[in-house]
């Protein structure tokens, strides 16, 4: 709770409320008036910064990163875009390269210099050209954009200043990366094809045979290695040959040292997130592992004192991969939304990061998400030099608690002729579901379509043809004034309750919240709010964490914000009506009734009461959470399932009268018993009231993949989980007992289910399709 360090404070705060409410009102009573957006070098610069708010509580007991300042770059961005760091002394530089094109961006000027195209994906950057790989040919570009050179044979592999191609007959070629000319051919062993060669140094070849085994190849085969027990894969990119007198590789999740001349492993290092060139500019390497980073010579010796970690163990948290480096500074990753900018000192900056690729500069960052979004490159500045100890988070799963594993009941196959299919569609396919928020009926979107089904009246009401705009991933959502529908690359339509064509926004919709008057596209690290009435910007929030709220008919929208969590009035020019703090970094926000559920990455969850910004923190550490109406339900890995049937364990030999003559043919004394089988875990379902308490927490065994599906009011818990046929199984909502379990029909499509209450009654069901039809149970 939060504690007033003064009296008056108290007043001061109703007095604030109080206002809030007057404005809400007031704004929601007459048409909002548009803030006229700032005029921008260009239409990269970051969304609109709003205010805060002060905090008035606090969640969390991590460290949080440090809040940065977004940048603008000058000139347009390639859209997708993967960063790599132009490696060399100078001016701080990255390639962003996306599937249509590539440019250079000059970091520290905040500018794009020059784009190009290539005709193939970036494949390695060094500090004379950018390689790409073509469909039959690798080119390369000089670093203003130029051709350099162009090789009529496919990429194979690049290290260094070497890049190699596949020559055919001739085996594969080595060049020379800042010339293109061609230093040698190495013909491969039999059996070995020219994609097993994962990385080059001067005219020797590396390459990973069908065996597993990493070798050595120079004008013939000079050596094959096992690197890890059993065999484990190694990529291009995870072996450094080329300095020292071993070759680095990672295998199996180990870092192992292997002599270039013998081929004899050296040394190795379990248990490793990451390495990169030693920041003291010397031959070393820095190798993070799950316990720290220590510093070590590239032959990994072990330490002479037993019991102590090789090499030099340095003063910095257990860290992950590295991302980019340059001259002294490496930037690594910390967690999974954060990174940590390491120079020669130690820790320089502890920054949120969440992209994929990322670039340093002098004085910004630049970074790009994965390809799977589309989030835009952000460039933000360094914030001041981190002065103190950094403690991250070390939990990466749920923690089960004892719990009985229930009995399931019989399945019952739901006939696939079942249902009450609407009229004149043959879909094949269902794209989103979406339950309605104040009546009992529930939208389907097939194909572009949108219809509504009336669970009290079991039929189907109207059905709109173009609801849903094109495009992949369709997201649904019903408020109490609009059906919205939405895709990526298609923007969001809007629907009237009644089934009429309300408007059409370009805002992409990676997710789509519809509540109150407004509707709330979420795509990358942008959240758009959009007027329900006519689909018009409310505001922009930069934030990939958000979750909208209908408090008695007025729209909350709670983001997270630098160290904050906030809840904006988007009809009061998106003012705070409350801010939290929050001690560490935020994994997800998910409406949750009148309130919210707050994750972070260490594990933690809390629920928010919207009305009072109240906290309640979650008795449970790394569970997947999800809202369910009047609930909070909590899932991870449970405890071991036993077989059904049990094995009948076998009869004890008697053994005979001992017979001299039969010594030689007695087998051995001591013959272990073989050790059972590992047994497959089950799923942990824990039920939480919203205030926290702990409803009810038992173990089922259901195979994975696992859903829970919508549910509203007082109606059972619906989980689908297996893989084809699936199944669906019916759980209390007080005491988590096992109702029922539906085998679905081989061809019914994922997570449709259902559960709400009609006319007083809980309902269950799907949603199938070819034909469109709703199956109550």
């Amino acid at each position: 709770m939060h504690r007033w360090r003064h009296g008056h404070r108290d007043d001061h705060r109703a007095r604030l409320i109080r206002r809030l409410c007057i404005l809400a009102l007031a704004v929601a009573c007459e048409a909002p008036a548009e803030i006229s957006t700032p005029a921008q070098a260009n239409p990269n610069a970051p969304p609109a910064s709003w205010p805060l708010g002060r905090a008035v509580g606090h969640i969390g007991r991590e460290v949080a990163p440090q809040a940065v300042n977004v940048l603008t770059l000058d000139g347009d961005l390639v859209q997708r875009a993967t960063l790599w760091q132009v490696p060399g002394d100078g001016a701080a530089r990255a390639i962003a390269a996306s599937p249509d094109a590539l440019e250079l961006i000059d970091i520290d000027r905040r500018r794009v210099a020059w784009r190009a195209r290539c005709g193939g994906p970036v494949v390695g950057v060094t500090a004379n050209v950018i390689v790409c790989a073509a469909e039959a040919a690798t080119r390369a570009l000089h670093l203003d954009g130029s051709p350099a050179w162009q090789i009529a044979e496919p990429f194979v592999a690049m290290t260094g200043d070497r890049v190699v191609t596949d020559a055919g007959a001739r085996g594969v070629a080595l060049h020379d990366s800042a010339t293109g000319g061609e230093l040698a051919a190495v013909v491969l062993p039999a059996g070995m094809p020219a994609h097993s060669v994962v990385a080059a140094c001067d005219r020797d070849v590396y390459a990973v045979g069908s065996d597993d085994k990493l070798a050595r190849i120079a004008g013939k085969l000079v050596w094959s290695t096992l690197l890890a027990p059993g065999g484990a894969p190694v990529l291009p990119g995870d072996v450094d040959p080329c300095a020292g007198s071993s070759v680095l590789a990672i295998a199996g999740g180990s870092l192992v040292a292997v002599a270039r001349d013998t081929g004899k492993i050296a040394g190795r290092i379990d248990g490793v997130r990451g390495v990169w060139p030693s920041r003291a500019g010397d031959a070393r390497v820095e190798v993070a592992t799950g316990w720290g980073v220590i510093r070590i010579a590239r032959e990994l010796p072990p330490n002479e004192l037993p019991g102590r970690p090789p090499g030099e163990v340095l003063a910095l948290p257990a860290l992950g991969a590295s991302i980019a480096s340059h001259g002294d500074r490496r930037l690594v990753r910390a967690t999974p939304s954060t990174a940590v900018l390491l120079d020669a000192r130690g820790i320089r900056a502890f920054v949120p990061l969440a992209e994929a690729t990322a670039a340093i500069g002098d004085d910004a960052i630049v970074a790009a998400a994965s390809r799977e979004t589309d989030a835009e490159l952000r460039l933000f500045a360094l914030p001041s030099p981190w002065r103190r100890s950094l403690r991250l988070p070390a939990h990466s799963s749920g923690i089960a608690l004892a719990a009985e594993l229930r009995d399931l009941p019989a399945s019952t196959a739901l006939e696939g002729s079942a249902g009450v299919a609407l009229a004149g569609t043959g879909s094949a396919s269902v794209d989103a579901t979406a339950l309605d928020p104040i009546e009992p009926a529930i939208y389907a979107a097939s194909g572009g379509l949108v219809a509504r089904f009336d669970l009290a009246a079991r039929a189907w009401t109207w059905s709109f043809a173009g609801a849903c705009p094109p495009g992949a991933r369709v997201q649904l959502a019903v408020s109490r004034s609009i059906v919205a529908c939405g895709t990526r690359d298609g923007g969001v339509a809007a629907t009237t309750r009644d089934g009429a064509h309300a408007w059409r926004s370009s805002a992409p919709a990676d997710s789509l919240d519809a509540v109150a008057d407004v509707v709330v596209a979420h795509t990358g690290d942008r959240v758009r709010v959009l007027d329900a009435s006519d689909g018009h910007l409310l505001g922009t929030v930069a934030t990939a964490h958000a979750a909208a709220l209908d408090i008695a008919g007025m729209a909350l929208v709670i983001t997270a914000e630098d160290d904050r969590v906030v809840a904006r009035l988007p009809r009061a020019y998106m003012l705070p009506a409350w801010s939290i703090e929050a001690r560490g970094v935020v994994r997800a926000i998910a409406a949750s009734g009148d309130g919210a559920i707050v994750e972070l990455e260490g594990g933690d969850a809390y629920r928010i009461d919207a009305r009072t910004a109240a906290i309640a923190a979650l008795p449970d550490v790394g569970l997947a959470w999800r809202a369910l109406g009047d609930l909070v339900a909590g899932s991870t890995a449970g405890g071991p399932v036993p077989p059904n049937p049990m094995p009948v364990p076998p009869r004890p030999l008697v053994p005979e009268k001992y017979k001299p003559v039969d010594l030689e043919a007695a087998p051995a004394i001591a013959t272990p018993w073989p050790p059972p089988p590992p047994m497959a875990a089950s799923w942990q379902l824990a039920l939480f009231e919203l205030a926290g308490g702990v409803r009810a927490r038992d173990d089922y065994a259901l195979a994975p993949p696992i859903a829970l599906a919508e549910r509203r009011g007082a109606s059972p818990i619906v989980v689908e989980y297996g893989a084809r046929p699936r199944r669906m199984l019916v759980l209390d909502a007080v005491r988590g007992d096992p109702l029922r379990r539906i085998e679905l029909p081989p061809d019914a499509p994922d997570d449709t289910a259902f559960s709400t209450v009609v006319d007083g009654r809980p309902v269950t069901g799907t949603i199938l399709a070819d034909p469109l039809r709703v199956v109550t149970f």
